[in-house]
């Protein structure tokens, strides 16, 4: 049972409705900073109230705004309108020599919680989600207790910050000059085009914070961000699971060696097996054709067949085959509507184009 959990009831009049905040221990506070693609000698003094008001009046080039303190070798970093912090691949660059923790919520209701140890993501999941809370919570380490995160989420998740970094973000905190900055891409190059999304892209960006990320800066390092989540999509989906899956949805945003090589192999074995498995299931429905789908088990088989080929293409050595192929596999899992993936998979697709051939595709 935390005692810290207390000082962070009832004070969520503080905070706005939508932020992320990410806390970082073991890194310097000028490579935090590099980190989140800010300039450390252009910090300057600002409040809260000032970030905000930064945060709010954006101009076109400019990605989002950051105030931040540090206190012994722990650093914590508060985007008022951004989610760079929740993205996997910078908390992995963040915690390479310690920890990083991020939370978010936005004006949805959408909330997410991740935490990566020495450059491995540990965890990832919905603080709403109360079936997987005290399992996914229990993989933070800390001394909250599980009617803790059922009492209050977001007190807890700011408590387990505090643990982290011995930096309490309370009301005084906020009413407190810290360092800050606007984080701006600079000038577009002219023959580059900002990134352009369609409606419906726009709005599942504005629904999920970790694509927002991805949407935000829009260069190649992104590339296995999406790869895996279309991975993770797949897997969803059709409901693949097993020690292999895990292993390999692990070792998709890593550095491609041996281990991601023989992993991709098993895989691939697996996506064979499954696509046998569908015939032979075909055979005893006394049907003629293969076609995906939920209703039947050879359809089923084939869906896992097609995740399973999303794996092996998002493991690929290759960053950008990796990312178009995962999310071309990705889409014949009959992705849903009812959870955003379907929307998800569209705008992935978008960010990717743009990414690998510099000019929107629409």
């Amino acid at each position: 049972m935390s005692e810290v959990f207390s000082a962070y009831v009832n004070i969520r009049d503080t905070f706005p409705e939508q932020i992320c905040i990410t806390w970082i221990r073991g890194a310097a506070t000028r490579d935090v900073v590099r980190g989140f693609g800010c300039d450390y000698g252009r910090l300057t003094e600002l409040t809260w109230n000032e970030v905000c008001e930064e945060a709010y009046g954006l101009d076109e080039h400019a990605d989002t705004v950051i105030l931040l303190a540090s206190h012994g070798d722990s650093t914590v970093v508060v985007e008022p309108v951004g989610f760079r912090g929740s993205g996997s691949t910078l908390l992995r660059e963040l915690s390479a020599v310690g920890e990083a923790l991020s939370i978010h919520w936005t004006v949805n209701h959408d909330a997410g919680i991740s935490y990566a140890v020495r450059g491995k993501l540990v965890t990832a999941f919905d603080p709403l989600d109360v079936e997987e809370l005290d399992s996914s919570a229990a993989s933070l380490n800390l001394t909250l207790a599980s009617e803790q995160w059922r009492e209050d989420w977001m007190a807890a998740a700011l408590t387990a910050g505090e643990e982290l970094s011995g930096i309490r973000l309370d009301r005084t905190w906020f009413d407190e000059p810290h360092l800050g900055l606007v984080v701006t891409t600079g000038s577009p190059d002219p023959r580059r085009p900002a990134l352009f999304l369609d409606d419906d892209a726009r709005g599942l960006v504005a629904r999920d914070p970790r694509v927002a990320a991805v949407a935000a800066a829009p260069t190649r390092d992104r590339l296995p961000e999406i790869a895996l989540i279309a991975a993770e999509m797949a897997v969803r989906t059709t409901g693949l699971r097993g020690e292999l899956i895990d292993e390999a949805l692990e070792l998709i945003p890593e550095e491609r060696g041996v281990r991601a090589g023989r992993v991709r192999g098993k895989v691939g074995s697996l996506a064979n097996r499954l696509l046998v498995q569908a015939r032979e299931a075909l055979e005893e429905e006394g049907a003629t054709s293969l076609v995906p789908g939920h209703d039947t088990e050879s359809g089923r088989l084939l869906l896992k067949h097609n995740a399973a080929r999303t794996l092996v293409s998002a493991l690929n050595s290759n960053p950008e085959d990796a990312a178009y192929h995962a999310l071309n596999w990705a889409g014949k899992t009959h992705l849903s509507h009812e959870n955003d993936d379907f929307e998800r998979a569209h705008a992935l697709s978008l960010i990717n184009y743009y990414i690998q051939h510099g000019e929107n595709a629409l």
